[in-house]
């Protein structure tokens, strides 16, 4: 807000920036470590992992083009 009123300095910008991309990346570290944990229960749960990846992408693409809204119909 106070940078659209021009009550910020470039600095006050740059650093609210740099904490943003700090904590983006921190939020993204913790899903990687999130993920990581539950393929690891699943594993150790005696789940097997059969897929190549070639087959894992195939399956996530299709199941995300099943979750895709429907288009809009035109008026």
């Amino acid at each position: 807000m106070r940078e659209t009123n021009g009550r910020a300095s470039g600095l006050d910008v740059l650093e609210a920036k740099q904490r943003l991309y700090l904590a983006e990346q921190s939020f993204n570290q913790t899903e990687i470590s999130r993920r990581l944990v539950i393929v690891q229960l699943y594993k150790a749960l005696g789940g097997g992992w059969n897929l190549t990846d070639a087959q894992w992408v195939a399956a996530n693409t299709a199941a995300g083009a099943q979750t895709q809204p429907a288009p809009a119909p035109k008026p």
